[in-house]
């Protein structure tokens, strides 16, 4: 192929192609609202609190065995594990778009040669060859070549949303780890604490019996220190099996056998509860992974209607770009420029009657993309007014926590009061063991609010995009490389 028709083939396609694509004006991708974003928040706001969660939050709580839970999950965890393979798989989905946006190569060789082949009596032979070798080379394109860059942008797409997709599940994968190893030592603190329950119920039963023995209380007071013995060893085992649970849960997170697993924590004491602020809500539409991916799913059915209004235009077709040679030698079909010989085949076809097939596909893509937008609305309002949840959840759970802390002091001393007044025959029974249930439910109700005040953080940090921000990854990924496919 000379350079002269090197060069006009290099600037048809981009000239067949933008044509084409102009001659369909693109469908604008519907916005929000105006009201969908609010300007602030209502909520509660720690102003001198860090904005958005940093990629690796789990270092904000201060426990070092968290940081290497978190690290055997993001090696370890079989979900995070497929996720990379899922992403590795959309990568290779855009790469083979991009490369149908590109002439296929084509080479062939063939020859019409015959040979004959005459024996003599003598012994001698002479044979003949005859026919000419045939060399072709080329590039083709297959389908409608207008539909090829709608087709790629598509795909362009669908990787972005996958990475958003891909993103928020392992944020969840972790935050999930996270959660059960905090509920683990939440767990550990619960079995210490109905220890100490148990023991003390155990001193009251012992002199209980030793008052019904000297005649000072009634057989039924007794009883009812035995049935509340009996509760509390119910409860104790109830909480060790919650343990291996746990055990067993964080175990497989981290892609291990619950067999010999376990973690050294045995409390939330210690652990730092982290302040950190929302920022502008308009920054939240491109750092929540559920906001990002339903944009995305609008833009895509921003382009089936493009695609669908390209089908009303003749279709485009290019067989064929090649040049050939003939020779009866293969060398000269090579080397012989004399010979060879350019051809172009190009075709447009327009199917003229389909029953209005054309205008329903385009009528059904153009409410699809309205009903992705009441989508799209939909999640960006569910996840702002989540956000206010949060927001209003931090500030009581840890305003109920400082209550909570109080009452258990507050419980303590009622308790020791009750104690030492029941001992001296100055109280009966009934007044001690409701001093005694009430310091046991103080006593749990600050272990549980330690814990909602965890979770409502990493609920929030969730909402937040856990640091995410559009076109990034919370996976460790190697970057595609194109050459090596």
């Amino acid at each position: 192929m000379n350079e002269t028709n090197c060069s006009r083939y290099r600037f048809s396609l981009p000239i067949i192609l933008t044509a084409a694509l102009a001659a369909c004006a693109r469908t604008p991708v519907p916005e929000l609202e105006s009201s969908d974003v609010p300007l602030d928040w209502q909520g509660p706001v720690q102003e001198n609190a860090d904005v958005w969660p940093n990629t690796d939050w789990w270092n904000n709580f201060g426990m070092e065995e968290l940081v290497e839970i978190i690290e055997l999950v993001k090696a370890n965890n079989f979900d995070y594990q497929n996720n990379l393979r899922n992403l590795e798989t959309a990568r290779l989905a855009l790469y083979e778009a991009g490369l149908q946006l590109l002439p296929q190569p084509n080479v062939d060789i063939r020859t019409n040669a015959s040979t004959s082949v005459q024996q003599f009596a003598a012994g001698s032979s002479q044979g003949g060859q005859s026919g000419p070798f045939n060399l072709s080379a080329g590039v083709s394109f297959g389908g409608n070549v207008i539909t090829r860059p709608l087709s790629h942008e598509t795909a362009l797409i669908q990787y972005e949303s996958q990475k958003a997709n891909i993103s928020s599940t392992a944020l969840n994968t972790l935050v999930t780890a996270a959660r059960t190893y905090f509920q683990l030592l939440i767990n550990r603190d619960t079995i210490r604490q109905i220890e100490r329950n148990l023991e003390n119920a155990r001193q009251t039963l012992q002199f209980t019996q030793a008052r019904v023995d000297a005649g000072v209380e009634i057989q039924n007071n007794l009883l009812n220190q035995q049935i509340s013995v009996q509760s509390i060893e119910n409860q104790l085992r109830s909480a060790q099996q919650q343990d291996f649970q746990n055990r067993a849960t964080l175990a497989l997170l981290t892609g291990q056998g619950v067999r010999g697993f376990d973690v050294e924590g045995q409390t939330l004491e210690g652990v730092i509860v982290p302040d950190v602020q929302p920022g502008i809500p308009s920054e939240l539409l491109t750092r929540n992974p559920s906001i990002v991916n339903a944009e995305y799913q609008l833009r895509n059915a921003a382009i089936s209607v493009d695609t669908a209004r390209v089908a009303f235009f003749p279709s485009i077709s290019l067989s064929g770009i090649s040049g050939g040679a003939s020779s009866p030698s293969l060398i000269n079909a090579i080397t012989d420029p004399v010979s060879t010989t350019v051809s172009l085949s190009a075709s447009l076809s327009q199917q003229i009657f389909n029953n209005g097939q054309r205008k329903r596909n385009l009528r059904r893509n153009r409410l699809q993309l309205e009903t992705q937008l009441a989508n799209y609305r939909r999640t960006v309002l569910s996840t702002f007014n989540s956000v206010e949840v949060a927001l209003n959840n931090i500030e009581e759970v840890r305003l109920a926590g400082e209550v909570t802390a109080l009452n258990r002091e507050l419980a303590t001393e009622q308790f020791r009061l009750a104690d030492l007044r029941y001992r001296q025959g100055t109280t009966n029974y009934q007044t001690y063991l409701q001093a005694e249930n009430t310091l046991f439910q103080q006593r749990q109700s600050v272990l549980t609010n330690q814990l909602q005040q965890i979770n409502a953080l990493l609920d929030f940090y969730v909402l937040l995009g856990g640091g995410w921000e559009a076109g990034d990854l919370l996976l460790d990924l190697p970057e595609y490389q194109a050459s090596s496919n």
